[in-house]
Parts: structure tokens; sequence; C-alpha cells
């Protein structure tokens, strides 16, 4: 957050000081705008070297830069100094006002990094490093008190300013570059959390981490398939697989599975769809869209066909791992011994901790496929949010108590929401045993007396007709079902129940 403010404010300040001293000939300047390089240290940036203190009088000019939101909304003018007291530390100090004569404080700011060393250039942005910034907040008003508020939240740090009152903020470095594809912090977590809940043993060299679980599985693709491999996808499957194959050039090979298997895939169905050009299967457990998961029994015979194929290699995507029911244990693929080697075992923090919006997926796997996901990762986006790095660490090794006790809401939701959907003529729904989806069939709604020829059309006119938003099964690979999500709460399922009974029976 530190960091970001500072360049915000750096930028905005330079902007503002060029503007106020830059001067047309038929105009006046009324703003000060005056330097001083006393030197008392140094740091070089490049071929650039830095030296003393460089400061900026009071200088108005800040309407422009306030109306941008760089500022709190009531300043009218400031004060900054860059202040360099050696090789290896620096600080910065601004002083914004709410008059044009630097007089009325609303926001002091001071920032103080050690051990500041800055690295080589890399296109036109140089990596600056420090083990650790203190920074130092006083607001004056409460303009700026709920401006800094707003914009610690923002950056996802929780802090509490108090008017008239300064609040210090020490930072150890988690706002700054990262390895590429992890810290050494989260990568120990993620290590940990694979031996203690799926028995599973990794080097830091075997765990890779994304911006999200789909960055992860995204750059498996494009580490691994070359033109025309095949990927086995079994049906219904998560929207983003067969297009994400495409995109690496390899093609997806879809294993349609039906309401009698429970829409998983059986080890006679795999065994057909296996051929010479196979690269990869996906298992998804628990599924989304159909919320069922595979059985420890299941996935042995699984992997008895997979025995005879050693080239194939398997993606477990196990992002739903933590919200399961009716007491099954969760047991996955790389758990087989001889699998191991050859299957990436991702996850991530959305879906266990509702960490959605932060972005972090990981996954543990053999090395030279790690290896490779690390070289795709450096060439695009590069490090996940440090941020949401250091989050996730507190939430992997945090209390996992919370799981078990939002387990049995949603299975309370989910009992309701099947409960009901069986209950309408025309629907037949699964009980699914994790995640927070239902998968019914809508098939017999679809024909001669009703007029609805698709799923699509059934959940185009459950929107129109009774304001409540599906996805059709279609867009799953599965078409003549559609998938609800009951992660909301039990007042707007009961409204949603109803609201597709009254649609349903008035389609005859």
């Amino acid at each position: 957050m530190k960091k970001i403010f500072f360049w915000l404010v750096l930028i905005g300040s330079i902007l503002v000081i060029l503007g106020s001293c830059a001067k047309d000939e038929n105009e006046e300047t009324t703003s000060s705008c005056a330097t001083d390089t006393t030197a008392s240290g140094s740091i070089t940036v490049g071929s650039e070297t830095m030296s003393g203190v460089y400061l900026s009088n009071c200088y108005t000019g800040f309407a422009e830069v306030a109306g941008t939101q760089v500022f709190p909304s009531d300043v009218k003018s400031g004060y900054m100094a860059l202040v360099v007291t050696g090789d290896a530390a620096i600080s910065e100090e601004f002083l914004i006002y709410t008059d044009a004569a630097c007089s009325t404080p609303s926001l002091t700011w001071k920032q103080g990094r050690t051990d500041f060393t800055v690295g080589s250039a890399s296109g036109s942005n140089y990596a600056v490093t420090y083990k650790e910034s203190t920074i130092k907040i006083k607001p004056s008003t409460d303009v700026a008190k709920s401006y800094m508020e707003t914009f610690a939240s923002s950056v996802g740090i929780s802090v509490a300013f108090t008017v008239g009152n300064e609040t210090s903020i020490t930072d150890n470095g988690d706002t700054k570059y990262t390895a590429v594809d992890g810290t050494p912090a989260l990568k120990k977590a993620i290590i940990k959390k694979f031996k203690k809940e799926n028995n599973l043993k990794y080097s830091a060299e075997e765990i890779t981490v994304g911006t999200g679980g789909k960055q992860v599985l995204y750059n498996a693709f494009m580490a691994t398939l070359n033109r025309g491999d095949e990927v086995i996808i079994p049906a219904p499957f998560w929207v983003s697989y067969p297009d994400m194959v495409l995109l690496a050039g390899g093609k997806p090979k879809i294993v349609k599975c039906s309401e009698a298997d429970n829409f998983k895939i059986t080890p006679n169905k795999l065994k057909k769809a296996i051929s010479k050009k196979t690269k990869w299967l996906i298992l998804n457990s628990p599924s989304n869209p159909t919320g069922v998961s595979y059985s420890k029994n299941e996935i042995i015979k699984l992997s008895k066909v997979l025995a005879k194929h050693k080239k194939i290699h398997i993606l477990s995507d196990d992002i739903y791992e933590h919200i399961t029911y009716d007491k099954s244990k969760y047991f996955t693929i790389a758990q087989i011994s001889y699998l191991k080697n050859r299957t990436l075992t991702m996850n991530g923090v959305s879906k266990s901790y509702a960490m959605t919006g932060w972005r972090i997926g990981y996954a543990g796997g053999p090395k030279e496929i790690i290896k490779a996901i690390r070289k795709i990762q450096s060439q695009s986006t590069s490090n996940p949010s440090s941020v949401s790095q250091a989050a996730a660490v507190e939430a992997l090794n945090g209390t996992q108590k919370f799981i078990k006790t939002r387990s049995k809401e949603f299975k309370k939701r989910r009992d309701f929401v099947v409960g009901s959907l069986n209950k309408i003529n025309g629907i037949n729904c699964l009980l699914p045993n994790g995640a927070f989806y239902v998968f019914p069939s809508c098939k017999k709604l679809l024909g001669k007396k009703t007029k609805l020829k698709s799923d699509s059309e059934f959940v185009e006119k459950l929107l129109e007709k009774a304001n409540v938003a599906v996805v059709q099964g279609s867009a799953f690979g599965l078409p003549g079902h559609f998938r609800i999500s009951y992660a909301t709460s039990m007042q707007k399922l009961k409204i949603a129940m109803e609201r597709i009974k009254f649609f349903c029976k008035n389609l005859n």
C-alpha cells in the first residue's frame, strides 16, 4: 500500500510542480516552487544517482490533482520532500493542506525504509527492494481520515485512523515483487497443507502459485500441449477447460457422463476415450457444475486404467476440496502412489476461504512441469499479487474450524434446494455431495407441450418470466439440464424455488 501511494503522490506532485513552475508569456505564476539539494547520502538508480534532500516548498495547483482523487478532496496545497540519509536508507515526507497557504493541515505522511536497494532496469522500471518500511500517518480532518481508511481497505489492509492522532504501520516488504511462482512463505504453507490434509509430500520446486487456479491450469496446458494433443474432459465440465485446451493448440475430447453414472466418468468410458494422442485427463472433484465428487474406490478404479498408459498426465482440479457433505472423506488421485509423479494437483484459496477476489491458486506436481509453468508465467503476469500471497499464508496456516461450520450450513441449503426441485413436475435433481451447485434435469419440460426447444430457451424464459438466473447445461457440455448455485442466503433460495415452481407449473 505504501509504495503504491508513494508513487501516486510522487507522480502527482511532480506534475503539479511542473505545472506550477511553468509560465506562459501572458500568464502570471502564483505558486511557490523551490528546491534544496543538500547532500547527505546517495542512491544509484541504474546509471543515475540521487543524493541529498529533494525539497518542494509550499505550492498550489493541487485542485486539479485532488480532482483525480490522488489526494483527499479537501486538498488545496502541499509540500513534499525526498530525503536520502544514506546508501541504504531513504525517507519521504508529504504534507497536504486545506488552504492555499500551507497553514491548515489535512494529512501528514512520513515514511522511512531501511536496507533500501535498487536493482537493474526492466523495461522502463527498476526493481526496488527493502527490508522494512515504517509509515506514520496523521489525518487532521474527517475527510482525510475517511480517505485513508478507504484507500487502505482498497488494497486489503484494515487500519482505523483517528483525527489528530498519528498511526504507525510497519511493512515487512509484502508490497514488493516476489519470486515468479510464489513466496517461500506461501510455498511452505502449501507444502504443509498437502502433507497434513492429503498425505502428499512436495518440495518447493514442485509447487507453483498463480493468479487464481485458472491461471495454473492455463499455464499447464500452454507449457505441455503440442498441436493435436488430446485432453480428455468429462462432461459436464467447467466452461473454461475446453477453451484453454484450444488456446494451447490441443484438442478437447469430451466424454459425456450421464445422470445414471452420477455425472462421473467410468473406467470403461475412460478406456474408450484414450488414444495415442491423449496427453491429459482432467478430473474435477467436487465438480462444477454438478457438485458430485469421486469416492476413493472410484478413483482407484480409474487409476487402474491409467496405470496402463504411462504417458498420460492427470490434472486434478481440487478447488472445492473443503466443501463436502455426508461424512465423505476427501481423496485425490495423486494419493495413488504410482500416479503422483504424473499428476498436477490444483487448489486455491477462493472457494475454501471465500477469497475469490484475492486471486491465488496453487498446484503441486512434477518438477519438469512446474519448471515449464514458471517459464510461461514469467513472460505473462509474473508474480501473483504479493499482498494476496501474504493473505493466503494466513488463510492456510490459520484456524480451519470454520470449514466444518460452513459445510453444515451449505448442506442445509443443498437439502432444501434438492428437495424443493424434486417436488416440481418435470424437474429431476440428483443429490450432490460437494461444492455449492446442483445440476437438475429439465428434459421433461422441453418439447411440443411447452414449446421450449432447449435448455438455453428454458433458462432465458425463466429469467424473463420469473427473474431467476441459472445457467444452461449446454454451457457445461451436457444439454437438457441447468445449474443452480446455492451459495446465497436461505431467504433468497426460498424465493427462487417458489418462482421456479410457479414458472414450471404455468408452462403447460
